[in-house]
C-alpha cells in the first residue's frame, strides 16, 4: 500500500503514537485478526491505534507460530537434513537451524566438506549427549536451558561456538557465584579470553571475602597471574597488610619449587613497608636465594620505611606500596591544627582531620586548655605514623605529644625557654627545636625587645609511650666509620662551612642556658645554626635538617630568598646553599616532604608549580608541575596549607579580598585541578594555620561522630 506515490512506513518508536486514517486502520485491523480473535471487534469509528502495540502482537504471533513449527519438525524430524551423532545418540536436525545459531556449523555446511551433503551425518563424540539435547532443545524453541548444567554448556557452546549460549550460560554462573564455587569458576573463567565479564566478577568476589577465602584450599591452587591480579586490587578486604603477607606465604610454601620465580611479579604487588616487622624477617629467613629476584631490593624498602620511624606519615602515600588500600582499618587523613584565625581575627585551639574516603571532616581533640588559644608562633610536626607535637608560642615554653591511637594530648616537658616562630623537626626520635625568637624581659633590654635563636635544642622521645623500639634513639652509640669518611664536597654555589664549635658567639644565641644545660630538664643544647630563622620551613633528609624561607632578624648577609641553610644533626655542622637556579621566592613559598619527595609551591602570575627539590645536589627538579586555578580564591597568595597524599596535591585555605576555607586537590594521574564541594571546605575559615598528614584509625572517625 502506498501514500502520496511513497510506500507507507511506520514509526515504531516506543514514544511515540501515529493516527492513522480509516482506510489505512481496516488494513492494519486485518493484519491483527491474523494474530488473533479478540481483535475481531475492533471499531471502523476508533481513530488512533498504536502503532507500537499491533508490531508487538505481530512479532508476538510471527515467534509462536515459528517455534510451534520448529517444535513440531524436531519431535517428527519433518524435512531434516542432517544428523548429529554424540557418543551411542543421535538428532535429526536442520542445517539452516544449527547454522543460524553456531558459527562452527555454519561454516562447516558452507565449506564443502562432506558434512555439507544433504542427510550427512556429523560426528562430536566429544560431547555428552544429554548436553547435546539441551542446546538443540535451546536452539529450535529456546527451552532447555538448565543453570545446573550451565557449565557443560558453557564448554559445549564455546566448542561450537554459540554465542547466544555462552552469554545465557556465563550470566547463570556469575548468578549463583558463592564463596564455595568461587575458586572453580574463577579457575573456568581463565580457559577462555573471552570469559573476561566472569574472571571480572570471580576476582571482585574473592578480593570483597578476602579474609574468609585466603585460608580455603582453593585458593593455593590459583594461577600467579590471578594471585597478582588480586594483590593489585585497591578494594582487598583487609584489615591491614599482614593478612595479605600471611596469604601470599601460604601460597608460595604451597608449591614453593615451581613459584619461587614469581617472587618478583608477587611481592611487587605487597605493600611491605606497611607490613609488620615480624613478617619482613620471615620472608628474609624463609626466602633465602631473595637476592636472586627484586625480593631483596623490596625487603630493603620496608625496612627503610620502618627505620624512618620519625617521618613514616610523611612517607605513606608516596608510592603504591607505601598506600594503604581502602578496606583496611587506617587511613592517611590531612590535619589541620588550629591557632588559626578567623575573619574575626580570633584563634582557635580546635584540631580538625579530612578523610578523602568519605570526603568529610573529623574534629578531633582540642589542644590542651593550657595552650591558650591566643598563643601564636609555636612549632609543629609529625612525629611516626599518628603523632604530633606541638611546642612554644610566644611567651610560651610548652610542649605536648598528641597521640592519634587514643585521640588525646599528653604533657612533655617544656622546653627551655620561651621560643616563638621556631621550627620543629624528628630524626631517629629526637625532637629538634631551632630558631625562632622570644622576647627579652631582661632589665637591660628595650622594652618587649625581640631576640632571636641561633641554638638547637634536642630532646629524647626514646622514654615516651609511642609504640617506638628504645633501640632506635639517636642518642645510641650508632656511628660508624663509614660516616666519618663521608665527604663534604659542596658545589662552588656553597658557602664555607661553619661547625657549631667555630661559630662566633652571638648575643642572640643564648637565653639562660648554655651549652649542655638540661634547661626543661630533657631538653639537651645540640647545635648552633650560622643565621638564625623566624618562621622557617623545614624538611628532613636522613640525619639532615633543611630550612627554607623565613625571616633573619639584623643580617642582611643571608638571603632567605635564595639560601637554603642545612644541619647535619650527624656531624653537628651547619652549611648554606645558594641556589641561583630556583627562579623562585622561597619565602613566599611552600614547602613539604622529606628526603627524596620534597616539593616547593611556587606562585607564578596567575598559577603555581610544583617544583621537586633534591636536596644532595642541592639542585632543582626540571620537571615541574604546573597548576592553573579557576578559584580566585588560590590565584593572588597562595594557599594557607600545602601537602601531599597519595597521588594528589591538596590546597587548603587562602586569601582574595577575604579569608578562604576553600579546598582544592591536583591529580597527578589526570593532571587536572579540582575544587571541593561546599561540605568539604575547611570547617572554618582560617588564616596561619598548620597542616600535616597522619595514619589514624577509621574507628576514630566514627567515634562520636555526632559532636
Amino acid at each position: 500500500m502506498e501514500s502520496d506515490g511513497q510506500p507507507l512506513q511506520f514509526d515504531l518508536s516506543e514514544d511515540e503514537d501515529v493516527s492513522l486514517n480509516v482506510s489505512q486502520k481496516r488494513n492494519v485491523r486485518r493484519i491483527r485478526s491474523i494474530s488473533s480473535s479478540d481483535f475481531d471487534d475492533l471499531d471502523d469509528n476508533d481513530t488512533d491505534i498504536s502503532v507500537h502495540s499491533y508490531a508487538q502482537d505481530i512479532i508476538k504471533m510471527h515467534t509462536e507460530v515459528l517455534i510451534s513449527g520448529l517444535s513440531a519438525f524436531l519431535i517428527d524430524h519433518t524435512l531434516t537434513d542432517v544428523v548429529i551423532s554424540v557418543q551411542e545418540e543421535t538428532f535429526n536436525c536442520h542445517k539452516i537451524i544449527l547454522a543460524t545459531f553456531s558459527t562452527f556449523f555454519k561454516s562447516m555446511f558452507t565449506s564443502g566438506m562432506i558434512e555439507s551433503d544433504q542427510n550427512a551425518t556429523v560426528g562430536l563424540p566429544n560431547i555428552e549427549p544429554n548436553i547435546m539435547r539441551k542446546i538443540i532443545q535451546f536452539m529450535y524453541v529456546g527451552e532447555g536451558f538448565d543453570s545446573e548444567f550451565a557449565d557443560e554448556m558453557l564448554l559445549t557452546a564455546d566448542y561450537l561456538q554459540i554465542e547466544s549460549i555462552k552469554t545465557v550460560c556465563l550470566k547463570q554462573i556469575k548468578h549463583k557465584l558463592n564463596c564455595n564455587n568461587i575458586f572453580k569458576y574463577w579457575r573456568l573463567s581463565e580457559e577462555n579470553v573471552a570469559y573476561k565479564d566472569l574472571r571480572r566478577a570471580c576476582k571482585n568476589l574473592v578480593a570483597k571475602n578476602f579474609r574468609l577465602l585466603w585460608s580455603k584450599h582453593g585458593f593455593v591452587q590459583l594461577s600467579c597471574n590471578q594471585i597478582v591480579a588480586l594483590l593489585q586490587e585497591e578494594n582487598l578486604n583487609v584489615s591491614d597488610e599482614n593478612i595479605v603477607c600471611d596469604a601470599v606465604d601460604r601460597w608460595i610454601i604451597h608449591d614453593i619449587a615451581k613459584r619461587k620465580r614469581h617472587l618478583a611479579s608477587i611481592f611487587e604487588n605487597v605493600r611491605l613497608p606497611l607490613a609488620s616487622e615480624v613478617n619482613l624477617l620471615k620472608f628474609k629467613t624463609e626466602f633465602p636465594y631473595s637476592k636472586d629476584s627484586k625480593l631483596d631490593e623490596f625487603l630493603k624498602e620496608a625496612k627503610c620505611f620502618h627505620e624512618k620511624y620519625d617521618r613514616q606519615s610523611l612517607l605513606v602515600g608516596q608510592s603504591k606500596r607505601t598506600s594503604y588500600r581502602l578496606r583496611v582499618r587506617q587511613e592517611h587523613v590531612i590535619i589541620v591544627l588550629a591557632g588559626g584565625e578567623d575573619d574575626s581575627n580570633e584563634r582557635s585551639r580546635a584540631m580538625w582531620s579530612f578523610w578523602s574516603s568519605l570526603m568529610k571532616w573529623k574534629r578531633l581533640s582540642d589542644l590542651p586548655k593550657e595552650v591558650h588559644s591566643e598563643n601564636s608562633g609555636p612549632a609543629i610536626c609529625s612525629y611516626g605514623l599518628s603523632n604530633i607535637l606541638y611546642s612554644g608560642g610566644y611567651e610560651n615554653d610548652c610542649f605536648y605529644r598528641y597521640d592519634g591511637k587514643h585521640d588525646k594530648w599528653i604533657e612533655l616537658p617544656h622546653l627551655n625557654h620561651d621560643r616563638a616562630g621556631h621550627s620543629m623537626i624528628v630524626i631517629k626520635n629526637c625532637v629538634y627545636v631551632f630558631g625562632g625568637m622570644a622576647y627579652d624581659h631582661s632589665p637591660s633590654a628595650e622594652f618587649l625587645a625581640r631576640k632571636s635563636f641561633k641554638t638547637i635544642d634536642v630532646y629524647n622521645m626514646t622514654d615516651q609511650s609511642t609504640g617506638q623500639d628504645a633501640e632506635k634513639s639517636m642518642f645510641e652509640n650508632h656511628k660508624t666509620t663509614d660516616h666519618f669518611d663521608e665527604k663534604l664536597d659542596r658545589n662552588d654555589d656553597t658557602s664555607s662551612i661553619k661547625s657549631e664549635n667555630e661559630s662566633d658567639n652571638d648575643d642572640h644565641d643564648d637565653c639562660g642556658s648554655s651549652d649542655g644545660d638540661m634547661g626543661g630538664g630533657n631538653w639537651t643544647r645540640y647545635g648552633k645554626l650560622l643565621h638564625p630563622t623566624v618562621d622557617g620551613q623545614v624538611v628532613v633528609d636522613d640525619e639532615k635538617i633543611y630550612i627554607f624561607g623565613g625571616v633573619t632578624v639584623d643580617n642582611e648577609e643571608y638571603d632567605t630568598n635564595t639560601c637554603v641553610q642545612c644541619y647535619d644533626t650527624y656531624l653537628k655542622t651547619c652549611y648554606i646553599f645558594k641556589h641561583n637556579d630556583l627562579g623562585i621566592q622561597l619565602t613566599e613559598s611552600k614547602v613539604f616532604g622529606c628526603d627524596n619527595n620534597v616539593f616547593i609551591l611556587s606562585k607564578n602570575l596567575n598559577s603555581f608549580s610544583i617544583i621537586s627539590y633534591f636536596k644532595k645536589t642541592g639542585s632543582v627538579s626540571r620537571n615541574e608541575e604546573k597548576i592553573q586555578f579557576v578559584d580566585q580564591s588560590f590565584t593572588k597568595f597562595p594557599p594557607e596549607g600545602f601537602l601531599k597524599s597519595g597521588n594528589r596535591y591538596y590546597f587548603l585555605g587562602g586569601m582574595d579580598r577575604r579569608i578562604s576555607n576553600r579546598v582544592a586537590s591536583y591529580n597527578l594521574n589526570t593532571k587536572q585541578t579540582s575544587i571541593f564541594e561546599d561540605d568539604a571546605f575547611l570547617p572554618s575559615s582560617l588564616t596561619d594555620f598548620s597542616c600535616l598528614t597522619l595514619v589514624l584509625e577509621k574507628d576514630i572517625y566514627w567515634r562520636n561522630r555526632n559532636e
